[in-house]
């Protein structure tokens, strides 16, 4: 596993995140073994092989099979990707997440809060990150974000968890997620929406 750079940037929080990780391993694993490949290939060329291997009809059959297997494959963990965001969980925890300049809101059955950016003068632990107040939703429990927007187009994605849905005036958008493991998952704006664009954090607390 080339998990090298969960600690720089990425370290997945939920399902889709957990495909997204192992679509990329498998990319950089295939990329890393056609260098190798490339390079005997090369080598091999202008160091031993004759003109009758070069001709070889059996070569450029293989040449031409080997790249149809690694996009077959790409092929099938792109399309179990799409399937998994796509995927109905059956019931399911709701809310809807309303864009605001420039903050969200959150409105849940019996409840509607607004989370804003904390003060970044005040001694919190993620600058910019914090919010005044957090969503908590148990591991394991199927949610159903219902996105939209009351001014302006906004975008609210999840790098960690690998989502991303737009929030567009009028129209409601929806996206599913669980996760399985204890922590917070950020969310940022994701679409230019005015001045304070980069100040629209939106956080996930997943509890026991």
């Amino acid at each position: 596993m080339l998990n090298f750079y969960r600690d720089i940037w990425f370290e997945p929080t939920n399902i889709m995140g957990e495909v997204l990780e192992m679509y990329y391993n498998m990319i950089m694993m295939y990329l890393i073994f056609i260098f190798f490949i490339l390079f005997f290939l090369f080598y091999f060329l202008f160091n031993f092989w004759t003109s009758k291997v070069i001709i070889s009809h059996m070569m450029e059959f293989l040449f031409f099979l080997f790249p149809i297997f690694l996009l077959s494959l790409f092929l099938f963990f792109s399309m179990k990707a799409l399937y998994i965001t796509e995927k109905l969980f059956g019931e399911m925890y709701s809310f809807k997440l309303t864009g605001n300049q420039w903050y969200w809101s959150i409105e849940m059955k019996n409840n509607m809060i607004n989370s804003y950016i904390m003060n970044s003068d005040l001694n919190y632990n993620l600058r910019n990150i914090d919010t005044s107040n957090h969503l908590f939703i148990p591991i394991y429990t199927p949610t159903l974000i219902m996105i939209s927007s009351q001014d302006v187009i906004h975008s609210v994605g999840f790098p960690d968890g690998g989502l991303k849905v737009d929030a567009i005036p009028g129209r409601l958008n929806t996206l599913e997620m669980m996760s399985y493991h204890i922590g917070t998952l950020n969310g940022f704006c994701t679409e230019l929406c005015g001045p304070l664009h980069a100040f629209m954090p939106f956080q996930i607390e997943f509890v026991i």
